[in-house]
């Protein structure tokens, strides 16, 4: 797992509470959709080319998907 996912927010912070992300249109809502992933084999666990479903945020106003949040 990266060091990028393994944190925890303190349990003192209120979510709710936290500035709203927008998209670059200004809307602060988003659909979430799925892009697909090819593994190869040679790196599957399997042996076998895998396709992993991988969860992204498109803008519910004007459908971009922000390419930053995904490095």
């Amino acid at each position: 797992m990266s060091e990028q996912n393994n944190w925890q927010l303190p349990s003192d912070f209120d979510v709710m509470n936290a500035e709203n992300s927008t998209c670059d249109c200004g809307y602060a809502f988003f659909d979430t959709v799925v892009t697909l992933k090819k593994v190869p084999s040679s790196i599957s666990p399997t042996g076998e080319e895998a396709v992993v479903p991988v969860p992204v945020f498109k803008c519910s106003s004007c459908g971009k998907i922000n390419e930053e949040y995904y490095k």
